[in-house]
């Protein structure tokens, strides 16, 4: 068996990478797009999130008004549906700040995030009728969208039948 020094030994060095930027070879990406902008916004969001110790002291929090107050500051909130309403509106709205930003793939993956809602509605809609539910008990659960994605409740709330709802969407 030869010595181990005798073995030549394996010399990693680091080149930068000749490969090009991988965002030059998406068709339809925006050029004009900062993405060091949108990469930034993204980071403020998530700064506003609850963590750690954070979401602790949200969990310890015993009153919906505590929650409440400490979730949405001094905008006023009804019951926990109003609280429920305005937090996924004010993601929603979020979401779509950053759609703005973006276009090609990039602005469809966020556009998609909020198509989710989308989805949500219908499956409300759906169940509160396979239920039997009155329209409006179904309406306070459903998130508010803006147009193209937000629907005709009162056209939706008309439909008998769960075929007439996939007619009207």
């Amino acid at each position: 068996m030869a010595p181990v020094a005798d073995t030549p030994m394996a010399v990693k060095t680091r080149q930068k990478s000749k490969l090009s930027d991988p965002r030059d070879n998406i068709p339809g990406i925006a050029s004009s797009v900062d993405f060091g902008f949108v990469s930034a916004k993204i980071r403020g969001r998530h700064r506003k999130l609850y963590h750690g110790e954070g979401l602790a002291s949200l969990a310890r929090l015993r009153s919906l008004g505590d929650i409440g107050a400490e979730l949405l500051g001094k905008r006023e909130f009804v019951d926990h549906l109003d609280l429920e309403r305005q937090i996924i509106s004010r993601h929603v709205e979020g979401l779509l700040d950053i759609a703005k930003l973006l276009s090609g793939p990039q602005g469809e993956i966020v556009d998609w995030m909020v198509a989710r809602y989308l989805a949500e509605n219908v499956k409300v809609i759906l169940r509160g009728m396979a239920s039997g539910e009155a329209p409006a008990a179904i309406r306070p659960y459903l998130v508010d969208l803006p147009k193209p994605l937000s629907l005709d409740f009162d056209a939706l709330s008309s439909a008998t039948k769960i075929e007439e709802v996939l007619d009207i969407l």
